[in-house]
């Protein structure tokens, strides 16, 4: 039998009681009324940011956690590509969750299908910024400062700079 497969990209959750919040903890709660196990494929950039395992984002998204947990008791494959608003999760989303994270693609056996799956920040292979920056966020001393510099720190510095984007575009 095929286990049925799910994905879920971008949809940059900035807290739970926003649209897109509720909308997937309904749709992890529905998950859970089947007993059938699934493979659930999380490809980056479901927080608007989340670096590391650090307490305020483990708090802001705290609804998340039980159904992700029981989806996993149930024999659930639980799957979470990294983007590029969520880095250096290993700690969290492996160690507390149980879920496989991946930095880069991955190629998974989905029914006979033979599937390459990635989050899809490097598609454009020719913008060079974006590539420099990729490079520099993933490296060894960032990812350090990732684990140790404070989480309410990281998270000031995110919604500043979603700010100032924001504004950059209006």
């Amino acid at each position: 039998m095929i286990r049925r497969t799910y994905f879920v990209s971008d949809i940059h959750l900035k807290n739970m009681q926003e649209r897109n919040g509720q909308n997937l903890l309904r749709f992890l709660r529905f998950l859970n009324v089947n007993d059938q196990p699934i493979d659930l494929y999380f490809l980056g950039d479901i927080f608007d940011l989340w670096i590391s395992d650090h307490q305020v984002f483990i708090d802001r998204f705290a609804p998340l956690w039980e159904p992700l947990r029981q989806l996993k008791a149930k024999g659930c494959e639980l799957h979470f590509f990294e983007g590029n608003h969520d880095l250096h999760i290993r700690p969290f989303f492996h160690q507390q969750l149980g879920m496989h994270v991946y930095k880069k693609h991955k190629y998974h056996q989905i029914g006979s299908l033979q599937v390459r799956l990635e989050h899809g920040d490097l598609i454009n292979l020719h913008d060079e910024a974006y590539l420099k920056w990729k490079a520099f966020t993933q490296r060894r001393s960032v990812e350090f400062l990732a684990h140790h510099l404070p989480g309410r720190l990281w998270s000031w510095l995110g919604e500043t700079l979603s700010s100032l984007s924001r504004e950059r575009r209006s």
